[in-house]
């Protein structure tokens, strides 16, 4: 397995949230190869996303849509994305 973590520039939690529950969770969960998720709050503004695929290939197929300063929308700006196997998932 791999996984893509992400690191982002959050401004309003509260509308964030609504996003990723409303529009990003239901794309990404779509997504082949997706086997979980988990998005953490943000700490200082900057929020932080654990996204695991079944393989490398899925987890860079994922990571080539997120580039860093893009922004996911008005509340979501991407600082970093990196592809890291995993070496432990319970």
């Amino acid at each position: 397995m791999h996984a893509v973590v992400v690191s982002s520039l959050i401004s309003d939690f509260e509308n964030a949230r609504k996003s990723l529950h409303e529009q990003v969770m239901p794309r990404v969960k779509q997504t082949p190869g997706f086997v979980s998720g988990c998005w953490l709050a943000p700490e200082e503004g900057k929020g932080m996303s654990i996204i695991i695929f079944e393989n490398e290939d899925a987890a860079k197929a994922m990571a080539s849509q997120m580039q860093p300063g893009a922004k996911l929308n008005e509340f979501v700006t991407i600082e970093s994305v990196n592809v890291r196997e995993v070496a432990g998932h319970a």
